[in-house]
């Protein structure tokens, strides 16, 4: 393809320079001319004389002539400079509408594909951290009910031993120290089986609610059991301890001071242990859900590293399903507008607004008559 230009030779310009060198001579002759009219009818004020008002209307006529001499005689030459100027522009808009674009496109092919990929893999990932979570969550709660079902059987027992202690008269101290003495307790299977767990949940099915409740028992017995059997021993060597204390009240007609006191004492230390465990079991919950997260994290990260850097632009185009959709843009541009004069709006221009908002902020209409496309764009840009 030749590069070389044959559309303007040298007498070309020689032509140009002297049809530009006279129209420069018109528009002097014309300035001076016209300065003196407007002198004359400055003047004279608002309203011309007749003779003035004709000078200027021939000036006018004379002006409008010679400006289409002036056109005629440019003509020749400016429509080869344009000629000139279409054959750049041309190559210009090769390179940047036709060569660009089908690259362009193949990039915006190429960063939609990656951007929805990840996004339904984040979405996939989203419902199994949220089921992860679920069942960590339903885990420690199920246990949290194990351990609390087993603290009022523990609880309901030493009360037991201590209204006994604390009812005991003159006539059953006897058979009540007695029983303190020979206390052999047991926590038996089938008290551990009875305990009963109620979670549920709508992220995983019903069968692996079952297998959480299963795995929260799992092993527990066989500490619960030796446990409870050293606390009912301890409780009532304890409580053989304030026998004869007891008598002492029995004999004087009073009731049992050290019921009453331990009692106390017992709620105390109950609210106490309570509290250090349910801390323990939200830190160790909060732990296990913080790891899963960060696994997750992870992942997407190792992704990023292994897609084509090319930072998509991502826009929206919305699509009206349905007509009652008309009628939630407008109401989605009178809530987040600040247009006072709605009659100059069309509906399109609040559609795009819609558009723009889900852009810049995030906020969509929620309505199944609006539908919401999402594109990407590849940006090009220098290399760091």
């Amino acid at each position: 393809m030749s590069t070389e230009l044959k559309i303007i030779g040298p007498e070309d310009l020689q032509g140009a320079s002297l049809v530009l060198a006279t129209n420069i001579s018109y528009v002097t002759t014309y300035q001076t001319k016209s300065e003196k009219l407007l002198e004359k009818a400055q003047k004279e004020g608002v309203k011309l004389t007749p003779e003035t008002d004709a000078e200027i209307n021939k000036f006018l006529v004379s002006a409008k002539t010679c400006h289409k001499k002036m056109e005629e005689d440019r003509k020749p030459f400016t429509s080869k400079l344009n000629e000139v100027i279409s054959l750049f522009t041309a190559q210009e808009n090769k390179l940047i509408k036709e060569i660009y674009p089908k690259l362009q496109q193949v990039r915006d092919a190429s960063v939609t594909a990656y951007a929805k990929e990840e996004r339904e893999r984040q979405a996939e990932e989203q419902r199994k951290l949220d089921q992860q979570k679920e069942r960590i969550t339903l885990l420690a709660d199920a246990e949290q009910q194990l351990r609390n079902a087993y603290a009022d059987i523990l609880s309901a027992d030493k009360a037991m031993l201590l209204s006994a202690f604390e009812s005991a008269d003159a006539s059953t101290i006897d058979e009540v120290q007695s029983l303190f003495e020979t206390c052999t307790p047991k926590f038996t299977q089938e008290q551990f089986d009875d305990i009963v767990l109620v979670i549920s949940s709508r992220l995983i099915s019903s069968e692996e609610v079952e297998v959480i409740k299963q795995k929260a028992k799992e092993g527990k017995y066989e500490k619960i059991q030796p446990h409870y059997v050293a606390e009912i021993k301890n409780y009532a060597n304890h409580l053989l301890t304030l026998i004869p204390g007891r008598r002492e009240e029995i004999a004087k007609g009073g009731e049992s001071k050290a019921a009453e006191e331990l009692r106390r004492k017992e709620a105390e230390a109950l609210a106490q242990q309570q509290a250090i465990s349910d801390q323990r079991a939200e830190q160790q919950l909060s732990n296990q859900i913080a790891e899963a997260v960060v696994d997750t994290q992870i992942a997407q990260a190792a992704r990023a590293a292994n897609t084509p850097n090319a930072k998509a632009i991502e826009s929206y185009t919305i699509t009206v399903t349905k007509r009652e959709g008309w009628a939630e843009i407008f109401k989605f541009y009178f809530n987040y507008s600040d247009e006072q004069d709605l009659g100059k709006i069309k509906l399109d221009q609040m559609k795009t607004f819609a558009e723009r908002l889900a852009k810049s902020q995030g906020i969509k209409i929620e309505s199944d008559a609006v539908h919401y496309e999402t594109k990407f764009k590849a940006t090009a840009r220098k290399a760091a």
